[in-house]
């Protein structure tokens, strides 16, 4: 039986020997200035307000750290044989290891404390996810837990101090490289997926993202408690030296402790449990899927098209696909799963490319080369004709989205992240399952070739019909939404007047509008007379001002300059946008958009319409007026930020009609979607929120977010930067100064009787 007491007061002991050696400190301010400016030597650059980076590389940095702290705790004493003073006191083996564990681990806790400063940073600066950060410290803190005991194991073995931390960073160092794709890719399956399962990578990853699975907390507690009970074994081995039964009964319970850990793991593997901690739930199914499983009123069947060997990140992608199917298959007894592996069986790639499963290839890094791998990850979704579901797949290639016989089938050909997974499939089980098909209307001149990406969003759910509102018989009879994209410079008297007898008997429509015209190829810009704007000022109250915005902080760069010669600068009048909190569906779980030379908006309230403002500026844009230039190297003369929120979009509801209008149209090109995702899943989330009902219209894209600074003056980048990188190594070291001056007095104090 282990005495808390016994245990405490040896880690009060060890934790307190950290603050008294100067090994210590030195490993501490190295680990404290090289991960901070690694960190801001990302983020800055990239403007990505997350964590993600430093919690990336932190692995290879303890991996030093830890054995650093570590290699006195056992070592030190067997080489001084103050060890076998230990033994003679009561206390157990057992206790003086977990002792030791304790405060080498509360010592490094403290030192983890000291990054603090970074989420703090992104609370005043950004607005980060606070379930996703406290996951990734937790996962810090069982890592740190596990090099620790992997420390202590490896200082129980080797008396000398030196030997002890190359021995614990050596281990380390083998269970971060087990989890690279230049080790996983060499081996066959089921090698692969064995030695994945006990690489540190992986795991790692998987609990950064914000959702903590009992897969992983089971790896690194079973692994803490496996290099801990290696550690007593090999404590108790001089006392056991004579006595065979009694050492026999050590091994016999070492084995039994890794056999139990080992299954715990095997079990998990198979009944997968989770905890979501993210803001967004990004990895629990929304109240509008779950609705859909359970009253699917026909079967559906999905095939996971997936290769054994897939690239490291790719692995936790997969594992991530299946777990969402398997909560898929759960909800409803009409869902049928089935795996399969296309490298294991010619036959089933050729299904797979058939059905429309690309065959992707990858560039690895193989045995001291780079290396080039093919691999499926893409799934089917069909609902299949009972009397023929035992056919064969039919020679012709089908078109995905179309009917082939008397099967339907939506195909997502390759999936590289499950962040939007759920919002794919289930808004392709409802196309497939739906009685009543939803047509949306499109108006554009020019959609099919800058519109392509939102275009095919919109074809995972709906059936897409082009219109051209420019003549007098046209009309929007039947049609469940329309998209008004209003990129022309005519005034379009004829559409406008369509558009207002579709709200006028209860439409929705999204517009895609802005008071001013751009002339991309002279770069200059001039007021816009238009109808559109007209209509949606006398009849909504919604006043699309003749202007332009431009934001000094938060805006995407630009390259200048031809050939080698090229350079980047920041362009006001291409920023990010931000949501409103105001817990409007669609904007739920977007951090921005990029929006393109936009316009302001005003709102004159009109009675009869609730209005929702879901787009704003942060507090340093400012608007142009009249005619100006836009060049990104004529930047200079811009006038000073407002110093409020500037409006840009705006959804309204009155009796029947929905309006949803945002002052750019070019977020929605090729040109900004394909390099932003969140501006797609705001489009999406919008004509769901029109279109569908209530109910229906609850599934949050779930893709995840790149979250941006909010810094309100451009001195703040370089102050945070400093007071991060240089503040918590400065306050260790005058800790350290201070702290062992005191105890170098109190050592060389005279006591007189």
């Amino acid at each position: 039986m282990i005495n808390k007491k016994t245990v405490l007061t040896i880690a009060k002991k060890e934790f307190k020997g950290f603050f008294n050696s100067p090994l210590a400190y030195v490993v501490t301010v190295p680990f404290l200035l090289i991960a901070t400016f690694l960190y801001f030597r990302q983020v800055i650059v990239v403007g990505e307000a997350s964590l993600r980076p430093f919690f990336e590389f932190l692995p290879w940095l303890l991996l030093f750290l830890i054995p650093a702290l570590s290699m006195n705790l056992l070592a030190s004493e067997e080489g001084k044989g103050t060890i076998e003073l230990l033994f003679s006191h009561p206390i157990t083996t057992a206790e003086i290891v977990l002792g030791k564990f304790m405060g080498g681990l509360a010592f490094y806790l403290i030192i983890l404390a000291t990054t603090f400063g970074l989420p703090i940073t992104l609370f005043i600066f950004s607005q980060p996810d606070p379930g996703i950060i406290f996951s990734q410290y937790l996962g810090a803190v069982f890592l740190g837990a596990m090099f620790m005991a992997i420390g202590i194991a490896a200082s129980s073995f080797i008396k000398n101090t030196i030997g002890a931390f190359l021995l614990g960073a050596s281990i380390c160092f083998v269970l971060i490289l087990l989890g690279l794709d230049m080790v996983l890719l060499t081996l066959p399956w089921p090698f692969s997926r064995i030695v994945g399962e006990v690489a540190v990578m992986p795991h790692m990853r998987s609990i950064a993202r914000g959702v903590l699975d009992l897969r992983d907390l089971s790896y690194f507690l079973g692994m803490t408690f496996v290099f801990l009970s290696l550690a007593t074994v090999k404590l108790l081995q001089p006392q056991t030296k004579e006595l065979k039964l009694k050492k026999n009964k050590q091994v016999l319970a070492f084995a039994l402790i890794l056999v139990f850990s080992l299954g715990v793991n095997i079990v998990f593997q198979f009944y997968p449990l989770r905890l979501d901690l993210t803001k967004n739930n990004l990895f629990t199914l929304s109240a509008g899927t779950k609705q859909t499983l359970k009253n699917l009123n026909q079967p559906v069947k999905i095939t996971l098209y997936s290769s054994r060997n897939l690239p490291a990140t790719l692995q936790v992608t997969q594992q991530g696909i299946v777990d969402i199917l398997k909560d898929y298959n759960r909800l409803s007894p009409k869902l049928e799963v089935e795996f399969k592996y296309p490298d294991e069986n010619p036959e089933v790639a050729q299904e797979a490319q058939l059905k429309g499963v690309r065959q992707m290839t990858f560039n690895t890094i193989g045995a001291s080369k780079f290396e080039v791998q093919q691999g499926f990850l893409g799934l089917v979704i069909s609902v299949p004709d009972e009397e023929k579901q035992d056919e064969q797949v039919d020679e012709l290639q089908p078109v995905p989205g179309q009917e082939t016989g008397d099967n339907q089938e939506e195909v997502l050909p390759f999936i590289n992240n499950t962040g939007d997974l759920e919002y794919q499939l289930t808004r392709r089980i409802r196309k497939l399952t739906d009685a009543e098909e939803k047509v949306v209307a499109l108006y554009n001149q020019d959609f099919q070739n800058q519109y392509q990406a939102f275009y095919e969003a919109l074809q995972t759910q709906y059936q897409i019909e082009y219109v051209d509102l420019n003549t007098p018989e046209a009309s929007l009879s039947g049609k469940t939404g329309l998209i008004f994209i209003d990129g022309g410079e005519e005034k379009e008297t004829t559409a406008s007047a369509i558009l207002k007898d579709y709200l006028a008997d209860g439409g929705k429509a999204l517009i895609l509008t802005k008071g001013v015209v751009v002339n991309p190829q002279q770069l200059v810009v001039e007021k816009k007379d238009s109808d559109l704007t007209k209509m949606l000022e006398q009849d909504f109250g919604i006043k699309v001002n003749q202007d332009m915005v431009y934001d000094l902080e938060l805006n995407e760069p630009v390259a200048l300059g031809q050939g080698q010669v090229r350079y980047i600068i920041p362009y006001p009048y291409w920023l990010r946008a931000l949501p409103a909190d105001n817990g409007f569906t669609p904007s739920m779980g977007i951090d921005s958009v990029i929006l393109g030379w936009p316009s302001s908006l005003n709102i004159e309230k009109k009675e009869g319409i609730t209005y929702t403002s879901f787009l704003e500026t942060s507090l340093t844009a400012g608007t142009q007026e009249d005619n100006f230039i836009i060049s990104p190297d004529q930047m200079n003369m811009l006038p000073d930020p407002v110093k409020k929120h500037l409006t840009l979009g705006v959804a309204a509801e009155a009796e029947n009609s929905k309006l949803a209008v945002v002052t750019d149209f070019t977020w929605a090109a090729d040109q900004f979607v394909n390099g932003e995702p969140q501006n797609l899943s705001l489009l999406s989330g919008l004509i769901d929120w029109l279109v569908l009902e209530k109910d229906l219209a609850s599934i949050p894209s779930k893709t995840a977010v790149q979250n941006v600074f909010r810094f309100t003056d451009p001195n703040q980048p370089a102050l945070v930067q400093y007071v991060n990188i240089l503040g918590p190594s400065v306050m260790v070291i005058i800790f350290a100064i201070l702290w062992l001056s005191r105890r170098k007095r109190l050592t060389q104090r005279t006591y007189q009787r």
